[in-house]
């Protein structure tokens, strides 16, 4: 497969998502060029390695082999980020982009119709990662009356363990959600650079403990990783 033909490396992609979607290829086995495209040039196997790392197929490890991926994660929405992935055995993990103190009236708009534009709150803006691919970017926002101090403490754990250490459980959630293009930092922050037609899902959630509306959160979340898993009740008509 010359180097010479501009989609030479999207030819590598589809024959090595040919193999995993055949059952040549399982979870976990180790990518070998000798194997899945032996004819190949070297830059154009690394860059269909990364662009499929990129895309979820694929995971890097820390040795910079590549193995292929777990089946896309599952969201239950009714966990926390780390519960609901640690249980199906993946590793999730934060990263922290900014965290401080804001008055609500500078906060997004959906942030300010949910709460009292008198309070301060406290921004965590952080993308959740799971088995180290970005899946998400969360900018979350709790009154600063609930943590106080301790919002330091959302350097090293998530907002749903911290609320509920301080005495404010989840009980409920509200969540919008809607499909639309990321913009260019969300395609850098998320990996996405380099398939410009994936779309993203935003979720607009607002969590109750009680009665207290405790966390207002937007997420901006991967399209190709999420399986989104809701249960709900339908109401009857009672007029018939």
């Amino acid at each position: 497969m010359s180097s010479g033909d501009a989609k030479s490396w999207l030819k590598i992609c589809d024959r090595i998502r040919e193999a995993i979607e055949s059952g040549k290829l399982f979870a976990e086995d180790k990518l070998e060029k000798i194997s899945v495209a032996p004819d190949a040039d070297d830059s154009d196997y690394d860059r269909a390695l990364n662009f499929l790392a990129n895309e979820g197929l694929l995971f890097r490890k820390l040795d910079n082999r590549f193995i292929v991926a777990k089946p896309r994660a599952r969201s239950r929405r009714s966990a926390s980020f780390e519960s609901d992935y640690a249980s199906q055995n993946r590793h999730p993990t934060r990263d922290m982009l900014e965290l401080n103190i804001l008055p609500c009236v500078e906060a997004p708009e959906f942030v300010r119709e949910q709460l009292d534009k008198r309070l301060i709150l406290v921004r965590y803006h952080h993308i959740q990662i799971v088995d180290d691919v970005p899946h998400a970017i969360a900018d979350s926002y709790v009154p600063y009356d609930i943590l106080g101090n301790r919002y330091k403490e959302l350097e090293e754990r998530g907002t749903s363990d911290l609320l509920k250490d301080i005495g404010y459980p989840a009980t409920h959630k509200e969540e919008r959600l809607h499909v639309a293009t990321p913009s260019l930092p969300e395609r850098e922050l998320l990996r996405m650079v380099e398939m410009p037609t994936l779309s993203v899902v935003r979720l607009n959630c607002t969590i109750w403990s009680e009665e207290t509306i405790v966390e207002v959160c937007l997420l901006c979340d991967r399209a190709d990783l999420y399986e989104f898993h809701y249960q709900y009740k339908i109401e009857m008509d009672s007029s018939g």
